[in-house]
């Protein structure tokens, strides 16, 4: 869409029905000569629910360690749904969420190997 009208004007060309006509996506009205914006934005794409809980599970880490396990399946889930569909965003909180959740679970098994270790040693002589 351009401020002049919308914007794939192959489909939208001078129109032979009576003014009033609306564009495909709701936001341009035919006056009968040019296209006028109707000021309607209801047809925003909406966020993917599941990739916003993605990056919020895995960010809330410090509460509950594990929860960034659900980050990396919500993260997983959510862009396998992104990829079919089209009309929803959300793709960098899908992203976003399942590296974070990635990221705390290498570093939660880093830690947890390295206690491991140390334990092992302080038993036979630190």
């Amino acid at each position: 869409m351009t401020a002049d009208g919308p914007s794939d004007r192959s489909t939208l060309e001078p129109v032979t029905e009576s003014p009033g006509h609306l564009s495909p996506d709701g936001r341009w009205r035919w006056d009968g000569q040019t296209w006028i914006p109707t000021g309607f934005v209801g047809l925003e794409p909406k966020i993917n629910s599941l990739a916003i809980a993605s990056l919020v599970s895995a960010l809330i880490f410090p509460l509950w360690p594990l929860s960034s396990i659900v980050g990396v399946v919500l993260g997983i889930v959510s862009m396998r749904q992104l990829g079919q569909r089209p009309h929803e965003r959300g793709l960098g909180f899908a992203v976003a969420g399942f590296v974070v959740g990635l990221i705390v679970l290498i570093a939660l098994g880093l830690f947890i190997a390295i206690a491991i270790y140390l334990g092992h040693e302080c038993r036979n002589g630190c």
